[in-house]
């Protein structure tokens, strides 16, 4: 009986023992479940990382704007004895002119399209030397009346090669990011440039399409101000018509709302436009220049 008891109060020993290592194993074991989540439960999303992608992986921007833009340089038209010079016909006057442009990206591939239209009528001018423009013929003193419209619409493909976000605030918004991107695409030009006297009246004119390779460069700060440069270069000679192209765009956008933003920038495209041959050939060697504002709309 005696035995019997003292291995009963022997086991009651041990099992007192192990009851603490085993609420200990417990509750370390339910500290570390409650730690883990869930499986299928929401996680709390990490904190971005310096090297983020710096934009929205699909983004569209629209930007419709009005150009303060003048044009300059010096024209021929077919039959003329010489160039002209814009300021002597009074057509370097500015005007605000429309022009938009819309830029679709997809990952770091992309693809953007814009247009802008200049149109000038009914510029007199008196010359103080004389000539022929085409069938028009003056002497120094005469009037001259002179038209000129150009169009300008141009489609490209993008591929950003670099872009990272380099610095974040501490609500978890970018603070600092950059990208770069390369352009491939093609340019379509339409040109028309017209001159009357008393007695006389003839025009000018021709269309071209040209390849255009260029990049942009955009800074973002604080997700509300955007840096934006653009330049790229076009070029194509072929038979008769020829064209050569550089077109450089600054601009800055200020973002009081996500998806909408006012923009100010300048802009200056320099061609040379040569259609036809000999005495025959029709000749825009100038730029379009000026300022520009307008609005960005991203959805």
């Amino acid at each position: 009986m005696h035995a019997d008891r003292a291995k009963v109060r022997l086991t009651l020993a041990a099992l007192l023992t192990t009851l603490p290592a085993i609420g200990l194993a417990q509750s370390g074991a339910a500290k570390a479940e409650s730690a883990a989540p869930a499986a299928g439960g929401n996680t709390t999303p990490a904190s971005p990382q310096i090297g983020d992608t710096a934009f929205p992986t699909y983004t569209l921007e629209i930007e419709p704007s009005a150009w303060y833009v003048a044009p300059g340089g010096k024209g021929r038209l077919p039959g003329s004895s010489s160039r002209q010079r814009f300021e002597d016909l009074n057509l370097d006057s500015p005007r605000f002119s429309p022009q938009i442009e819309a830029r679709f990206r997809a990952g770091k591939w992309g693809v953007e399209a814009s247009g802008m239209h200049f149109e000038i009528s009914d510029r007199n001018a008196t010359q103080s030397s004389g000539g022929t423009l085409g069938d028009v013929s003056f002497s120094a003193g005469d009037s001259l009346s002179s038209d000129f419209e150009f169009t300008s619409i141009q489609l490209a493909a993008s591929y950003q090669f670099f872009g990272e976000t380099l610095s974040f605030r501490e609500d978890g918004k970018r603070k600092f990011a950059y990208s770069v991107q390369g352009l491939l695409g093609g340019r379509f030009y339409d040109v028309e440039q017209k001159v009357s006297s008393a007695t006389a009246s003839d025009s000018g004119d021709g269309t071209w399409i040209e390849p255009v390779a260029g990049a942009r460069l955009e800074l973002e700060f604080h997700e509300a101000f955007t840096l934006d440069v653009r330049t790229d270069f076009g070029y194509l000679p072929t038979g008769s018509k020829e064209s050569f192209s550089w077109d450089i765009a600054v601009g800055g956008t200020y973002r009081p709302f996500e998806n909408f933003g006012v923009q100010i920038g300048y802009r200056q495209l320099l061609v040379r436009l040569q259609d036809g041959d000999g005495a025959g050939q029709y000749e825009f060697d100038g730029a379009m220049a000026g300022l520009f504002v307008g609005a960005s709309l991203r959805f």
